[in-house]
């Protein structure tokens, strides 16, 4: 018998059957799948990009050693957003995406700033 101090193997198939998935179905067949409507999967796909680019340009702008690729970096985004947002179809969505991109339009000024300020000094 295993001592609580151990910890088990996590690649062990009953540690995996040990809490179902609640995203493949619901633990409960009597309880209904909600079905999303058109404008909550646009909503969350839209997220979902928007999330995506965020981590990217985060990841990128980490690695890039000039001004110019950390310029570029921040444009990509800019274009994602611009690409995704010629895609929402709804209200929400679309003021989603318009609060990201003045977000994204401070993060250029602010950007800006840090190389005239910050990064010039290193």
């Amino acid at each position: 018998m295993a001592s609580t101090n151990q910890t088990t193997n996590p690649t062990e198939p009953a540690s995996s059957l040990a809490t179902p998935d609640p995203f493949l179905r619901p633990a409960d067949p009597k309880v209904p799948v909600k079905e999303l409507t058109q404008a909550e999967l646009d909503l969350a796909l839209i997220e979902l990009t928007i999330e995506a680019a965020w981590n990217n340009t985060i990841t990128l702008l980490n690695t890039a050693k000039t001004a110019t690729e950390r310029r570029k970096i921040r444009r990509q985004e800019m274009h994602v957003v611009n690409t995704v947002s010629e895609t929402a179809g709804t209200r929400a969505a679309q003021e989603m995406l318009d609060g990201r991109i003045r977000l994204l339009e401070v993060g250029f000024e602010l950007g800006e700033w840090e190389e005239k300020y910050w990064f010039s000094r290193l």
